[in-house]
Formats: structure tokens, C-alpha cells, sequence
């Protein structure tokens, strides 16, 4: 497992230092309105360049929306640069119509795409990933990969940028500690989500796309029951609600006090109640690389089974 993130991050750095990458993405990033876009799995890479735009580069007047959105609502009637995010090759051929026909200046990351695909390549703007990845490091490497490009874009000298810089830089000498300090809620997780037990998962908004991404991989096998999934903030409001025996709840530490109220709200429930509780402890606009780890750490270990 370790070995495997390391090896994705190396992947990361290399597309983030090809000079024909680079440019294509520093033409788009450099304009002053933008939209990210997304196709399902995608979000998770494309919500934390959002993130990124908006703390670092605020100048930037930015959009996220769903590739469908996209399609239907956005593109046809008013275009603007274009920052997608793909991690199913199967997409392709209509983004590449749609940016291609409307003329919509853009950079997509995309899987590898096959020989013979049926997709016109020409005009088509593509940071394409190595072959043979699993969606889990497709989406890890389009997450590495959109930030480094970025940062790279900024000024080091805001002790922001370079704060931000200096953590994404040097993750990799952590990633043995981080999952040691989580090993037991992984663990526990992992148990859980073998059993096949009811179980809710809960969640503050910064980390809705990685909850969303377990809730997905989760749902889909043909194993276990569907998992539950609700705000924390929803949940806390509507203490009437019965709640599960299990309870994963995935947070930042900034939100303490939110995960607080929510044991004192269902203080009687959680008594029966088991809670394995994924406080990340970080900058809000690292924890996505911190919480993907640990979220790939658990996908990793469970006997998943998806029926195609």
C-alpha cells in the first residue's frame, strides 16, 4: 500500500514536469474565469484544485460543476476556459466533441487512452495518465498532478502558497506515519465494512468528496449492504432520527466542536452505539491528500465486489 501511493505520487510529479503539459495547463490556469469539471469519480481531484484557486489565487472568478451540467447547461450557451477532471476513458469522446466544436479553451486529465478508441484527438487538449491504473490512482494522480501544476504557477514568496507548497512537496516522508496514527480506525473500518453490518457514514463538508467516494465503492459492490450517508451538520439538527449501531464519522480537526454537539445531541443513542470517529488533523486545503490516503488505505483491505 505504501509502496503504491509512493509510486503514484512519482507518477504525479513526472506529468506535473512534462514542458508540454505544463503549458497546455498553465494557458488554461492563467485565465481569469474558469470552470472545473468533473465526471462522478472525478470530483475528489477537481474539488480540491477548486479549493486551491480559491484560497491562493482568489483574483480567479471559478465554477465546479458536473461534466452532465456541464454538457447540458453551461457549454452550449456560455463558454468559458475549461479545467476537466476524467477518470473513465469512456467519456471522452463527448467532452472532446463538445470542447472541440464550441471552440471552449480547455486541459482534460484523462486515463490512458486505448489503441483504436473512437475519440477525435485533433484540438483535443489532454494530460493523459500511465496505463494500467487502478481508479484509486487515477484519481490520487490527477489530484498530485492539478496541485503541483498550480503551485508552480504561484508566488512562493506568500507564506500561504508556501506553506502549502512545502506540505504538498513533502508528503511522501509522511505517509508511514499517517497511516500508523489512523491504524486502528482504519482497522476498525475495515472490520466493519466486511461485516456487512448497518452502518452510517457521516461527514463535514470539506471532505464530502471523499466520503462520497467511499459511499460509491461501498454502495456499488454486490457484497454488502448500501452504506447510509448524511451531513454531520444535517444529522445534528434532527435528533429525533434512529441511528445505526455503526458510525463513521469523517471530519477535519477544525470541526471539533461540530463532532462535540453531535455527542451531546445523541448522548442516550451512542451509548449502544459503535463510533469510529476520522478526525484529520491539517491544513483544510491539504486535507484531501491526507484523507484520500487513508480513504485508499481501507478500499485496499476490503473484499469489495462490484457487479459490471
Amino acid at each position: 500500500m505504501i509502496s503504491k501511493v509512493k509510486e503514484t505520487l512519482n507518477k504525479a510529479r513526472k506529468i506535473a514536469e512534462n514542458p508540454k503539459y505544463k503549458k497546455a495547463f498553465n494557458s488554461v490556469a492563467q485565465e481569469n474565469n474558469l470552470l472545473i469539471v468533473y465526471d462522478v469519480e472525478g470530483l475528489v481531484p477537481a474539488s480540491t484544485l477548486l479549493n486551491l484557486f480559491l484560497t491562493l489565487k482568489p483574483t480567479t472568478n471559478i465554477t465546479l460543476i458536473p461534466l452532465e451540467v456541464f454538457y447540458s447547461v453551461q457549454a452550449p450557451y456560455f463558454s468559458k476556459p475549461t479545467i476537466v477532471f476524467l477518470t473513465d476513458v469512456k467519456n471522452a469522446p463527448r467532452a472532446s466533441d463538445t470542447l472541440r466544436i464550441l471552440s471552449i479553451p480547455h486541459i482534460v486529465f484523462i486515463p490512458k487512452i486505448p489503441q483504436n478508441f473512437p475519440l477525435h484527438k485533433e484540438g483535443f487538449k489532454i494530460i493523459e495518465l500511465p496505463e494500467g491504473m487502478s481508479t484509486e490512482e487515477l484519481v490520487f494522480t490527477e489530484m498530485m498532478a492539478s496541485t503541483l501544476m498550480l503551485l508552480k504557477t504561484l508566488s512562493t514568496t506568500e507564506k500561504r502558497i508556501e506553506k502549502v507548497q512545502e506540505e504538498v512537496l513533502t508528503i511522501e516522508s509522511i505517509i508511514e506515519d499517517l497511516l500508523e496514527h489512523y491504524r486502528e480506525e482504519c482497522d476498525e473500518i475495515i472490520d466493519l465494512l466486511n461485516s456487512n453490518n448497518d452502518a452510517i457514514l457521516l461527514y463535514t463538508e470539506l471532505l464530502k468528496p471523499i466520503a462520497q467516494y467511499l459511499y460509491y465503492k461501498i454502495s456499488l459492490s454486490s457484497r454488502r449492504k448500501p452504506l447510509l450517508m448524511m451531513p454531520l451538520d444535517l444529522i445534528v439538527k434532527y435528533t429525533s432520527i434512529t441511528l445505526p449501531n455503526n458510525i463513521i464519522v469523517l471530519r477535519t480537526g477544525m470541526e471539533e466542536e461540530k463532532f462535540r454537539a453531535f455527542k451531546v445531541r445523541f448522548g442516550l443513542q451512542l451509548k449502544s452505539r459503535k463510533v469510529i470517529d476520522v478526525g484529520v488533523k491539517t491544513d483544510p486545503l491539504t486535507v484531501p491528500y491526507y484523507a484520500f490516503i487513508i480513504l485508499w488505505r481501507i478500499l485496499d483491505n476490503l473484499k469489495l465486489q462490484v457487479d459490471m
